[in-house]
């Protein structure tokens, strides 16, 4: 677990360069959820430094929406290859 903010952000940024090398983090949100021993959850988010709610939404709406746009498509696949093979 990083010890301050600067290493959540060197560590993000480090996980981003190899996604996209070159690429600089401007802003980040993350979220994760963790289940213990006995099965309860809880959630952790962490944020850029200066983060703004609007910052924060923006990026949760647009993450939202792609992820959404790839399960249509790949609903609509699937239904294309089911009319395909029918």
């Amino acid at each position: 677990m990083p010890d301050s903010e600067d290493d959540s952000d060197n560590l993000i940024s480090q996980f981003v360069s190899k996604l996209d090398p070159g690429a600089m983090v401007t802003k980040y949100v993350m979220v994760a959820e963790g289940i213990d021993n006995d099965g309860d959850r809880a959630s952790y988010t962490a944020t850029h430094e200066g983060a703004t709610s609007w910052d924060v939404m923006g990026l949760l709406i647009y993450s939202f929406a792609r992820e959404f746009a790839a399960i249509v498509k790949t609903t609509l696949e699937a239904e294309d290859d089911d009319d395909a093979a029918g």
